[in-house]
């Protein structure tokens, strides 16, 4: 079973092995596991977390990099590009939001990519607008190969605001960068607080994720995602001019020149924090829905069996009853532990039948319907 199938089991490994990491001091800089991140260019009161605990000092070193790019994305032409997928997993931000080109604030040309600037709900927002709350919004590129490669890396430029830091780590609302060798657990850097004032064009930030930790993996891809809480939203990120550069063996590099202006590094403090960098796409773990069984009464009569199957993080059921597929007057027939509802003397009639799961994060989405005839004989049956 993955840690996609069961999101709370993966949350609970993460957390233990971040506990025992919490047990020593940090050593100036905390990495992270599948890339490490940074961000250069100034001002403001953005944090990085984790990688280097005040971001003001950060710079990024120029790179290897191939004749070609591995894959460029501007926003200038058609959205999205061959290779990714946008999703938005948000099951309650209330409307449809996926990462957008818009021409709000570019870094260059006329487009970038707003996080909530795309989808049905998010494509009628005007410029500057806040994100929902329980934002799950994801941009996948991949998958890739960095099987023969020997140096990989992510730039970006970003830009904009989410609810700040505590303690110089976010817990509530963020931006996720990251890398991943399933696509679907997450490793790599978040993004919180003002963004807004860079130094570089248009108030943007130069961002880096480091790759090497995924070198030698026949399949890679790495994801821009926005997560919000159920409270305090600001503009969200936009991003712009994404490259992915891959030296392989064999293939000609341009040697970097120099590096971008790097300031002194402040030392972090002492202090100990415990670091959850791997991000799971599933959140909050609710169940999925149950399986809804066919229902067998080809007699006709009032008295049948409905089943479902036990969907993964299920603790209770509850089945649903409603005389047309609209379920505009349900009844709840059963609500409980079991995964059987036995139905006694129906009255003649067509019912439709719909059940969902629940746990202690929230109720699952519903069953598809399973239809049940009493008073009459279904097609095809023996008399």
């Amino acid at each position: 079973m993955s840690v996609r199938d069961d999101p709370w089991r993966g949350f609970v490994v993460v957390f233990l092995v971040g506990l025992a990491a919490a047990l020593s001091p940090p050593a100036g800089v905390d990495e992270v596991a599948g890339g490490q991140g940074s961000a250069a260019g100034s001002a403001g009161s953005g944090i990085a977390q984790p990688g280097v605990l005040d971001h003001r000092g950060a710079g990024i070193a120029a790179v290897a990099r191939p004749a070609a790019a591995e894959m460029t994305e501007g926003f200038e032409g058609a959205w999205p590009g061959p290779g990714w997928v946008l999703q938005d997993l948000g099951a309650s931000d209330g409307g449809e939001y996926l990462w957008g080109k818009r021409n709000c604030v570019p870094h260059a040309g006329e487009g970038a990519g707003w996080a909530i600037g795309g989808g049905s709900s998010g494509s009628a927002l005007a410029c500057g607008a806040s994100y929902p709350n329980r934002l799950n919004t994801w941009a996948t590129y991949g998958p890739f190969s960095l099987a023969d490669a020997s140096s990989a890396a992510l730039t970006f430029y970003f830009r904009g605001r989410t609810e700040g830091d505590v303690e110089e780590q976010c817990p509530f609302d963020y931006l996720l960068v990251g890398s991943s060798s399933d696509d679907d657990v997450y490793a790599g850097t978040r993004y919180c607080g003002d963004w807004t004032d860079g130094t570089e064009t248009g108030g943007y930030f130069a961002g880096q994720l480091d790759l090497g930790d995924r070198l030698g993996q026949d399949r890679v891809w790495i994801a821009f995602a926005l997560r919000s809480d159920d409270r305090t939203a600001y503009s969200g990120i936009t991003v712009d001019d994404v490259v992915l550069d891959v030296v392989r063996s064999g293939v000609p590099t341009i040697t970097p020149a120099a590096t971008l202006p790097v300031e002194e590094t402040p030392t972090p403090s002492p202090r100990r924090h415990v670091y959850l960098p791997v991000v799971l796409r599933t959140w909050p773990p609710v169940p999925e829905p149950p399986d809804l069984l066919p229902i067998e009464n080809a007699d006709g009569d009032g008295s049948y069996t409905v089943r479902w199957s036990e969907p993964p993080r299920a603790e209770t059921y509850a089945l649903q009853e409603a005389r047309s597929d609209t379920f505009a007057q349900p009844t709840v027939r059963y609500t409980g532990f079991g995964r059987t509802w036995n139905a006694r003397d129906q009255s003649p009639g067509v019912y439709y039948y719909r059940v969902r799961s629940s746990n202690g994060w929230g109720d699952g989405g519903w069953s598809d319907v399973q239809v049940v005839s009493v008073g009459r004989r279904l097609a095809g049956s023996a008399p």
